[in-house]
Formats: C-alpha cells, structure tokens, sequence
C-alpha cells in the first residue's frame, strides 16, 4: 500500500472541499455530494463502482475468490471546519486497499463503505447511516430533526434519494454480506497516543454516547438597574452546571468524559440579562450502565 498516495488523495480531497477554517462536508449537502462524485471518479478510475444501499451508506466491491468479506470503513462526512483526516482517512486507505488488487485476485472479497451522516453535524444525530444498517435505528427518534436553517431530515435524505422510512433496509442488505471482519482506519481525535508517546493503538471498545439539551430559563432585566440580589440569571446558574459535568466525568474514572459543546444565550446582548440559556451536554463511555 502506498501511503504516498493515500496523503496524496487525502490533501486533493481537502483541497476541493475546505476552506482555510476546515472540512466543509455535511452531510446532505453539496459539498459532501461533491466530496462523494469526487470519489466515484477514483474508483471509476479503477473500473469499480458504488452502490448505495437504503440509507445511503455508499458500497464498493471488489470480489475475491471467497465471499468471505473484509469490510473496510470510513466516511466522507465532516463536521463544520473539520480535521482533513477526520473519517476520510479510512475510505481513502481502503481505496488504496482496493487498488492493490485490481490487477490480482484477493483471496477474501473486499468492500469498501462511507457510510452517510457518520458526524451528525447538521442534525444533532450521529451515526445515521451506520445505525440504520446494523438496525439500532429508531426512526421515530429522528423523523422530527431540524438543521439550523429549518430544513427537515427527511427532507434532506430525500433530495438525496433516501426514504426514512425505507432506511432499515439496510440492515438486510448488510446481513447478506458474509463478512469476516470489519476494519475501519482513524486518526486519533485527541492527545493520548502522543502523550503516552506510541505511533498507533488498536481499538478496545466503542464508547456510548449520550446528548442532552438543557433549557433554563430566567429573567431578562437591564443590566444597570438591577441589583444583584435581585438577579435571576439562568448564564450563572448555567455555568454551575457547566463545572458540574466536567466533576462528574473527572468524579468516574478516566475513560469517561462530558463536554458542554453549545451554549445559546438570549437575548444575548452586552447589556441585558439573559432570560434565556440552552446548552448541550455530551457523556461519552464505553459501559452503558455508566451513561444510564
């Protein structure tokens, strides 16, 4: 495999769809749909194509002289100002995988999946696609979504030829492949493999994920006139909050973590009170009981 050219593409890719703050590659929207034509030219280049399965997780497959398949993962989908390694690291090492062996036979079929909406960016939901094909998705759960602009989840899959409730087919689709392992190529998205000083690590477990949002709800005054004693400020109070979660995960054990990554206030001027705080809140472990 030719690392060379695995930067090689990872850099082209970056270059057509970021910009100087990052990845611009949502999922469902242009740029992304952009990311993945750019792609389908790679493989065509290749003489392979994709197909897309019920929830819109793209699939490559280069058959071997077993249908025992390796499935190689990634996914071309990005957070706003993404890393440029972040989830295209793995599709891109698995195309270069695959272009191994064009000119010879593997002895174990190869597939290749970018799976669709992996981040959840655009509607707070994360891992849509790959949930919909190991059949964990509850599609009630995500057919009210909105993105900040207004426009609906479902909307959106549709403009891209997925129909929600259509989208547990994958879960079929991807039980009739006779897979024998699942490999999947990350960066690390945080500092620990270069604190404890070591080039690579291998995965030991999955964490869970739970998110909340948090509305507390106050008294907007003017700042000047309003004593303090008097102030019901639901920022302050927030921000209490705030150092609560970080104790609790510092409070459990050093694999789990909690992030308060979005805070809205209103009216949010200089000189009024907040009447109004929403924030999220993000727990992250490996043991369900612990997020339960």
């Amino acid at each position: 495999m030719s690392a060379h050219d695995v930067i090689a593409n990872l850099k082209e890719l970056a270059t057509r769809t970021a910009t100087p703050d990052g990845a611009q590659r949502l999922a469902w929207g242009p740029v992304w749909r952009d990311a993945r034509e750019w792609f389908n030219g790679k493989l065509a280049s290749i003489g392979l194509e994709p197909t897309l399965d019920a929830a819109g997780n793209s699939w490559v497959t280069l058959p071997g002289q077993s249908d025992r398949a390796v499935i190689i993962g990634g996914h071309l989908d990005s957070v706003p100002n993404g890393g440029w390694l972040d989830g295209s690291l793995g599709v891109l090492a698995a195309f270069e995988a695959l272009r191994m062996f064009t000119h010879h036979r593997p002895r174990l079929t190869l597939k290749l999946v970018d799976w669709a909406d992996e981040e959840g960016a655009r509607f707070s939901r994360s891992l849509l696609g790959s949930s919909a094909a190991s059949g964990s998705l509850k599609l009630d759960d995500v057919r009210h979504l909105v993105d900040k602009d207004g426009t609906r989840l479902v909307d959106a899959l549709r403009e891209n030829g997925v129909v929600l409730d259509r989208m547990l087919d994958a879960h079929d689709q991807l039980r009739a492949v006779n897979a024998a392992a699942y490999l999947e190529l990350h960066i690390e998205q945080g500092p620990a493999l270069e604190d404890a000083n070591q080039p690579v690590g291998v995965v030991g477990g999955i964490v869970g994920i739970t998110w909340i949002e948090v509305t507390i709800t106050g008294q907007s005054d003017h700042a000047g006139p309003s004593p303090m004693r008097l102030r019901r400020d639901p920022l302050v109070a927030a921000s209490e909050i705030f150092q609560g979660v970080e104790r609790i995960a510092i409070m459990e054990d050093e694999i789990a973590v909690a992030t308060v990554g979005r805070v809205s206030v209103e009216p949010n001027v200089i000189n009024t009170i907040p009447g109004t705080v929403v924030f999220s809140v993000d727990f992250r472990h490996p043991d369900g009981e612990v997020l339960a």
